[in-house]
């Protein structure tokens, strides 16, 4: 089973189009399910596939861990369940040029990310049906990821934990006297005049 999930927010009309004209051509005997994202008016449907807007989140789990390959958008939560499983996992970011996020933060993603074995990143849409063809004709262990431990390395939990009982004496001792303040991500707070 392929599993295609774009989020729960915003539909991906140029990954979910993709994805559909595929399976219309396929010869390939695999059932695909997509969870589609909250469809507008003008939004993509699939004709090729079973779908739903939304599902919960054991859901999510359960056709991620029945999947033998999950295609999706650059988001998170989805590479990390996939690398977890172990599941191959073929990803389109989604463009601020096109409308499909706010900014090119999954662009970020998968550039940094892109290099992970057991994850395929597509430039454009035009590439998924080569993608998914290949990755359906291999044998499952090739493509499968290194998966991703369940818990956080001890290096990583034990400089966390100096943080919270030291503070951040240690960051603000580490930035040069000149430097300045670290710039804030993310939304800038407004000033009261």
């Amino acid at each position: 089973m392929i599993f295609f999930t774009v989020g729960t927010q915003l539909p991906f009309d140029r990954l979910t189009r993709a994805v559909d004209e595929w399976c219309a051509e396929t010869s390939a005997d695999l059932t695909v399910f997509g969870q589609v994202g909250c469809l507008g008016p003008n939004s993509y449907r699939p004709a090729s596939f079973a779908f739903e807007e939304r599902i919960t989140p054991q859901e999510f789990v359960a056709k991620a861990k029945q999947a033998t390959v999950i295609v999706s958008h650059a988001g998170m939560g989805t590479i990390i369940t996939s690398l977890t499983l172990s599941k191959p996992l073929v990803v389109l970011a989604r463009r601020a040029q096109y409308g499909e996020q706010r900014n090119d933060h999954q662009v970020a993603t998968v550039r940094h990310l892109g290099q992970r074995s057991g994850l395929t990143v597509a430039a454009s849409e035009a590439d998924i049906p080569k993608i998914l063809d290949r990755l359906v004709a291999q044998d499952r262990q090739d493509a499968a990821a290194d998966a991703l431990p369940t818990y956080a390395d001890e290096r990583l939990i034990a400089s966390l934990r100096d943080f919270i009982h030291d503070g951040h004496r240690g960051v603000r001792d580490a930035r040069p006297s000149d430097a300045a303040p670290p710039a804030r991500s993310g939304h800038a707070r407004r000033q009261r005049s």
